[in-house]
């Protein structure tokens, strides 16, 4: 939510509203045009009344308005597949319970969501559930993710981790991340070099980086905004503070 009663979404495609929407890992939306894991949207909406709605009243707008919008036709089918498995360790759970009054309003607990760094990902957990980081866990990776834990506090944590092949659909799989515990700026607009230099018009080239004192000098300035007539290069700083039965298209 942008606001309040506010929601917005940019440059999503539809397979991944549907996941959001309908609860489901990518891979458990089958069949559809291509366009539906291709072209792009953005959707700017204003929810009734002047509470901000829980994250299931979201999702239920989200679905109809997807279903009023792309005339959404679909049906549910039963499929055997592999899925992750959220279990506690042996050795019993070791986290921490949230100090969250438990009778907070779901629209006030903070949102679940992951966080994009250059050469990882984060997972700040604040008064979250394990059924909430399972829906989460589930959006980026390969397989249904479930929860088994039987644990039905709510907890606070941080995840971190490396992306490899199985998540994101593969979309990282080429991604150029270099790591170091420091770097320079210098370095960082060799890197920059590096990247553009993998790029092919009209290809567009996402840069993710965070708030490195070392990203924001008069060098990196300088190749980002060249001498004038030069066509300037754009970096955007993505930081997203920030889904079983199988949902099938009907084309």
């Amino acid at each position: 939510m942008k606001s309040a009663n506010q929601f917005e979404a940019k440059n999503y495609t539809l397979k991944v509203l549907l996941s959001a929407a309908y609860n489901l890992s990518a891979p458990e939306i089958l069949g559809g045009p291509d366009w539906v894991d291709s072209d792009r949207y953005d959707i700017l909406g204003k929810t009734p009344g002047d509470a901000r709605p829980t994250p299931d009243q979201q999702m239920a707008m989200l679905r109809k308005l997807i279903a009023d919008r792309f005339d959404l036709a679909f049906h549910g089918e039963r499929r055997e597949t592999s899925i992750y498995s959220l279990t506690v360790a042996k050795n019993g759970p070791k986290l921490t319970e949230s100090k969250a009054p438990p009778d907070t309003p779901a629209e006030r607990r903070p949102l679940l969501r992951i966080r994009y760094f250059a050469a990882r990902r984060r997972m700040p957990g604040r008064d979250a559930s394990m059924a909430e980081l399972a829906t989460v866990l589930q959006r980026s990776i390969d397989h249904p993710v479930v929860d088994q834990t039987g644990l039905s506090g709510r907890y606070d944590f941080d995840l971190e981790f490396l992306p490899d092949d199985t998540q994101f659909n593969g979309a990282l799989r080429d991604v150029i991340k270099p790591e170091a515990a420091r770097h320079t700026s210098q370095e960082f607009v060799t890197f920059l070099q590096e990247v553009v230099g993998h790029g092919k018009p009209p290809q567009e080239i996402h840069i993710f980086v965070d708030n490195l004192s070392a990203h924001k000098t008069s060098k990196v300035e300088d190749f980002l905004h060249p001498s004038p007539g030069s066509p300037p290069l754009h970096a955007h700083l993505f930081v997203l503070v920030e889904s079983s039965g199988d949902l099938v298209l009907t084309d």
